[in-house]
This record gives structure tokens, sequence and C-alpha cells, in this order.
């Protein structure tokens, strides 16, 4: 778990927020255990050098580059370099889509579950704002995608009736931190002028990024938290931060152990939806239940991932009768959600429009075609047909596709496959297309959908589809 975290002026409270946390954690677990259960990171972020005066540094650092380390090595880092204190700043936008992308770029342990922890108060520099930012929410949250990494956001926003001044209470640069709650400052010169734009425009900006961020896979909404906090209450600050950070960490680690111990217990959606709420005072609940959504939505990428078997085992599985080899005795079936089936219906529409476009004429020119009817049908715009050998590795057909244990015909063809194929087999592949959409299209018309939980709506219900009736 790597903390991306803003070190501009106004994060002070939330620094310390963290290393308290860190340090409640190792008495709770234990320092060995804990260094077992959970590594951690530290990014810190400020922004670009002409708006960071007076900042530890510019842009974005890694504290650990060579890798996650246990909740004391993090607490100390917190506590003694001088660079991981907050200090500086300018305008409000901070360099924090930045941050993010050099956690998840970072070092990162073999497999493992990955997640960031963005703590923030202010926006991400946009592109085109006029400070070079190359970098948006959806180019890294496909960067975290790629990388498998789980996102949670931690916004500091300004609660209704608070004075609209930054979210500021750094003590002097040395003044040495204490776990203990310090007492309450007033604003500095720095938060001052990180308050010249409207907190409360701001705070739009970032509640629009940060849920943008933290949009992971898996999950039905945002790992997203607004703490509404009070910048003259900086005590206060501390303590709804430390509750959050501390629920997030506690939660991630007694869900591994669980797991380890064999009690695999997924949310079944309740967490995605207690973790969406931002009108609850208690951040603990809302952290919990984040993590809670994030680590099942993880759990679930880790298991289904394809894994290589240990190179001193062999076995054989059957799934038919040796004896009655036309009885089939196991029956696969993939459950599937409706929207997952409509992409699909999409999908194959856009693969039979460009296999009948291009019947005639050679292999290449029929991932061209592909390329031309997948942007026809709104399909995503980032696929890669330029290097892609099959339709699998265009990622045009959803992902986990490719870890189901089956062989498809559709998802690897190439245009070399292609091109060699007779006009039978062409004809033969066609048909075994249409078959399949016609069979999705009356699917999706029908009542056989199942809701797995009360209140769920259409596209969230879900129907056991036979393996072999996949693309």
């Amino acid at each position: 778990m790597k903390f991306v975290i803003d070190m501009t002026a106004s994060m002070q409270p939330q620094l310390d927020a963290v290393r308290r946390a860190m340090r409640q954690l190792t008495a709770l677990l234990g320092a060995d255990e804990a260094r077992a259960r959970l590594r951690y990171g530290l990014v810190g972020y400020t922004d670009v050098a002409d708006q960071c005066a007076g900042c530890p540094f510019e842009l974005a650092r890694d504290f650990f580059p060579d890798g996650a380390v246990g909740p004391d090595r993090l607490r100390a880092t917190l506590a003694d370099d001088p660079a991981a204190r907050a200090g500086g700043g300018g305008d409000w936008p901070e360099a924090a889509l930045e941050g993010v992308a050099k956690a998840i770029e970072g070092a990162w342990g073999e497999n493992t579950l990955r997640f960031v922890v963005l703590i923030g108060d202010a926006s991400a520099n946009a592109l085109g704002d006029g400070k070079g930012g190359r970098l948006s929410p959806e180019s890294v949250r496909r960067q975290a995608d790629a990388a498998n990494v789980r996102i949670v956001a931690l916004h500091a926003e300004q609660a209704l009736g608070a004075a609209p001044t930054a979210l500021q209470d750094a003590p002097a640069q040395n003044a040495p931190p204490q776990d203990a709650p310090a007492q309450d400052a007033p604003p500095s010169a720095a938060a001052a002028a990180e308050a010249s734009l409207p907190p409360r425009e701001d705070a739009a900006i970032a509640r629009r990024q940060f849920s943008a961020l933290a949009l992971n896979p898996g999950q039905r909404s945002s790992s997203y938290l607004s703490i509404k906090v009070d910048p003259e209450q900086p005590a206060q600050v501390r303590q709804q931060y430390y509750d959050a950070v501390y629920g997030l960490a506690e939660q991630l680690s007694l869900a591994l152990n669980a797991v380890r111990a064999g009690r695999v217990r997924l949310g079944g959606g309740q967490a995605d939806r207690q973790a969406d709420r931002d009108d609850r005072a208690d951040a603990v609940p809302r952290a919990r239940a984040a993590a809670d959504a994030a680590f099942d939505a993880a759990l679930i990428s880790y298991l289904g991932a394809p894994a290589a078997r240990p190179r001193d085992i062999t076995f054989w599985a059957l799934d038919v009768d040796p004896k009655d080899m036309v009885t089939p005795t196991l029956e696969v079936r993939v459950l599937l959600e409706k929207r997952e089936l409509e992409n699909l219906i999409r999908t194959l529409e856009a693969i039979l429009e460009a296999f009948l476009r291009a019947k005639s004429i050679d292999g290449p020119t029929f991932f061209s075609q592909l390329q031309a009817a997948a942007t026809s049908a709104a399909l995503d715009s980032q696929l890669d047909y330029g290097t892609a050998r099959s339709i699998a590795e265009t990622g045009l057909l959803p992902r986990w596709l490719a870890t189901l244990p089956y062989r498809s015909q559709i998802m690897s063809l190439t245009p070399e496959r292609f091109s060699e194929m007779s006009a039978d087999a062409r004809d033969r592949l066609e048909q075994s297309i249409l078959r399949k959409l016609f069979a999705y299209r009356d699917l999706y018309a029908s009542d056989d959908w199942i809701a797995l939980w009360p209140g769920a709506d259409d596209f969230d219900q879900v129907y056991p589809v036979l393996l072999s009736d996949l693309p």
C-alpha cells in the first residue's frame, strides 16, 4: 500500500495522521506481523517550480524507490526526513496525477495485491492549464489498470460554514513532529497564497478527478471519500484523517489475514454503496467500506489471474467419464452481468461487420476494418490495432475472457490465419459468430436474469452462461 500525499503547506495535519496511524497499526499487529502482512510506500507531491515557493521538492518524490517498507520505517521517514514535511505552495492545483503515476511506476512486491491511497486537499494540474501537465485522470487510471493497482482517494474538503482558507497547520520546519496531536496553529503565508482561488470551485474539480482515479475495475462505484474538514481546527483534521487512514490499513490487514486463513468472504457490493456516501460525519465506516470494496475487486482479479503450475507438479483433469465420452459430467458456466453481455454484443457486432467487409480481401485489411467498425460502434478508441497479433491482443474483447480455461477461435484469429482461411472456413466462422450473436440478443431480452442482492438494477443482474457459448 503506497500513500501518495500532497506535501504542500496545507497538508501537515494529514501527514501527522498517517504517521500516528502507522504507530498504532504496529502496536495492534505486532511489528513482525505488521511487516509480513502489509508493506508500505510513500510518494509525496507538490507542484511545478514556479508555483512551489518553499516546497521541499518539485512535482513528485518516491521516498522508497527500492521497494516497500514496514510501518515503522514509514513512520520514521515521516518523523525525521525534512523532505517529508509539508511546506510551500502557490496556486490551488497540485501535481497529484504525477504523484499517483510515480507510485504506479515504482517498485512493487511480486505476487502482491497493490493499493494506492491518494490524500490531498486540492485539484490536480489539468491538461492545457499552462503548467505543462501531460496527464489526465483517465490516462493515470489506465496506467493503474495495466499494473493491477487499486486506488482509494481521501479528499480533504472544506465543510460548509468553514472559513474559505487553505487547510493549513504546518509547524516550523525545524519543529520535530510528535505522534500526539499538536496544538492548533494559525494559517501560514503559503496557505494564504494557496487560498487565492475559490476553494469551493477547486474542490468540485478535485472531486471529479479523485473520483475518476478511484473508479477501480470490478467496482460499481468509486473508492473516493470526501472528508469534510474545518481548516481552522487542524487537531480535528488530524483526528479525522487518522481515523480514515487507520481504518483503511487495519481493514486491509484483517481482510488479508482472513484470506490467508482460508476465510474468503466478499462484500457482495454492499461495501461499494457504503463507501460512496460522503454525508456521514464518521470517516471510519466509510474508510473500512472503501477498503473492503477495493480489496474484494483486487482479490477477484488476483485469484482469476493465469498462473503457471509449480514445476514439480503434474496433473490431469477430465470433464467427462472415460467410459462414457458422449455424456458430459461437468458443465462449466460463467456468471455474467447484463452490462458485460451488452458489451459482448456490441463487440461481436463490430467483429462481424469487419469480417463481412474483409471476406474478399487480405488478412491485414481485416484488422483495419475491425478498427473502423469498433470506432463506429463507439468502442474504446485506445485499443491497440497496430501491434496486435490477434483479436485477443487488440484489447477489444474483455481481458477476463483470456483467463478462462478454453480455446477461442475468434480471440485467436490473426491476420495471417484469416488470409489463409478457405471460403468454406470463413463461412463456418461467420455462422459461428452469428449463432453466438443471436443467442446473446435472445438472452439479453429474456426475463431469466437474476438479481444477487435486493435493489440491484438491471445491468447488475447476472446469468450463468455456458463456457462454450462465449466468443
